[in-house]
């Protein structure tokens, strides 16, 4: 039914990332982008909006991530950037990057072999994950949010444990490199 499909678009940002470094945050309903958010010098690889807060992740072959607060204007129906925090310590790029389901966290995957934890509130890096010995390309975190998965270039899936940093299980058994994980 068409008529459910506009309901379901109505207000809805959706933000394409390319290879320019630019992200583009598009208003659905008037079908033109509403922002330009700036903020990387290389590729922007992945986007992801929170899930309880309007704030979009970037991912970037810069090295950095970025957490990017949005509003939007009660008169015009444009989205607005409040505030865009760059997370940066990574050695190598940014891959992917996923937030807790309260978006109090958010998670990182680098070319670096690592991924790191960051609090999204104030930006701080909150615990870094070593353990792959190739890339990482994908992580994410459980839906309870006490574990997180991540995939690498080594055909490994590990798992963490959130609260302590441990590798609880190594999931040996691709025979190639791993694009993406998913917790069900």
């Amino acid at each position: 039914n068409d008529n459910n499909d506009n309901n379901e678009t109505k207000n809805i940002a959706i933000a394409g990332c390319g290879d320019n470094g630019c992200v583009y945050i598009w208003d659905y309903e008037r079908k033109f982008p509403s922002i330009h958010v700036k903020g990387h010098n290389g590729k922007v690889s992945k986007c992801k909006f929170g899930y309880t807060k309007f704030i979009l992740g970037c991912a970037s072959s810069d090295k950095t991530a970025s957490i990017t607060t949005l509003s939007q204007e009660i008169q015009t129906g444009r989205f607005v950037v409040n505030e865009t925090k760059i997370l940066s310590g990574h050695q190598s790029a940014v891959n992917s990057i996923d937030f807790s389901k309260d978006d109090s966290q958010c998670i990182t995957a680098s070319s670096d072999k690592t991924l790191k934890l960051w609090d999204t509130n104030s930006g701080e890096l909150l615990r870094t994950f070593n353990g792959h010995s190739s890339f990482v390309i994908d992580a994410r975190f459980s839906k309870s949010g006490k574990n997180i998965a991540s995939v690498s270039a080594d055909e490994i899936v590990n798992l963490w444990e959130v609260s302590s940093g441990l590798n609880t299980n190594k999931l040996i058994g691709h025979s190639g490199v791993i694009n993406e994980c998913q917790f069900s």
